[in-house]
Parts: structure tokens; C-alpha cells; sequence
């Protein structure tokens, strides 16, 4: 490990730490929004300065196979965090979101078909978090709606 790397963990350790003091600070003067905010900023923080994790320890994580690991992160589910060329390593976050994801499946008691009830609800959580689809839905509630009308070239006719 390089100077510059620890120097770089070394810094964002200090960054979390005072977010959590913050946080600490916070919830002492009854300020649940304040320490809210620090705690995720300190989430943030680990989650930008985490390793690249490799598919074998994801693997394990997920509680899934290696094989499959690989495969959702072919789909997208999964991010890659590793610069090529090297073996695959993908990112903390996206592996605590699919975890997050996954034990919800899991918990529905949905063990057949995992990847597909995992794929749907992954893509439903996304679709709902579009902005073109959130302003389509408050559209829709409005009950507002656009007339378009297609008009015809002037001229008469087609041309050739």
C-alpha cells in the first residue's frame, strides 16, 4: 500500500468519525434530523472509501453462488468497482442494495425463481424512482392532459 492510499483511508476514517460525532452531538441536543444527516453523510463516506469487493467474498455476502454473482453483474444489478484488466471486484454499495433486495425476496418466501422475483423488483424500485415517471404520476393525478393535434402540411397534397 502506497503513502498516498493510506493517507487517503487515514482521511476519510477522520471524516466519518467526526460525521458520527456530529451525529452523536445531534442526538444529545434532541436534534433527530441533524444526526440523521450526519449518520448518512458517515455512510457515504465508508461507502465511497470501501474496497472493491471480489466476487468470491460478494458471493458469500449474497449467499448465492459465484456463477450468479457474475451473472447479475453482467444484468446491471451488480456494479463493477475493479479497472480492467484484473479479476472482477464490484462495489460495496450496490452489493448491500441487492442484499437489501435479496433478503426482502427471501423473506416473501420466494426462494424459486430468485433472480427473476429479485431482476422485477429491483426494476420496479427503479421505474418508481424516475423522474419522468414520478412527473407522469402527478400528472395523472391532476387528472391534467395534453390534446395533441397533428396538423397537414400546407399545399394541398403530398408531394413527391
Amino acid at each position: 500500500m502506497t503513502i498516498k492510499e493510506r493517507e487517503r483511508i487515514i482521511n476519510s476514517a477522520v471524516a466519518e468519525i467526526e460525521e458520527l460525532d456530529q451525529a452523536d452531538a445531534a442526538l444529545d441536543s434532541g436534534d433527530d434530523a441533524g444526526a440523521k444527516r450526519a449518520v448518512e453523510k458517515a455512510r457515504e463516506l465508508r461507502l465511497k472509501a470501501a474496497p472493491p469487493v471480489p466476487v468470491s467474498v460478494a458471493a458469500k455476502m449474497l449467499e448465492v453462488s459465484e456463477p450468479t454473482v457474475r451473472a447479475w453483474a453482467d444484468r446491471g444489478l451488480l456494479e463493477d468497482a475493479s479497472p480492467r484488466p484484473g479479476p472482477r471486484a464490484l462495489s460495496l454499495e450496490s452489493i448491500l442494495r441487492v442484499r437489501g433486495e435479496l433478503e426482502e425476496v427471501r423473506r416473501l418466501g420466494r426462494d424459486r425463481g430468485l433472480r427473476d422475483a429479485l431482476l422485477a423488483r429491483i426494476d420496479d424500485r427503479l421505474t418508481g424512482e424516475d423522474p419522468a415517471v414520478l412527473r407522469s404520476l402527478r400528472q395523472a393525478k391532476r387528472g391534467g392532459r395534453k390534446h395533441y393535434v397533428h396538423r397537414r402540411a400546407t399545399g394541398g397534397g403530398r408531394s413527391s
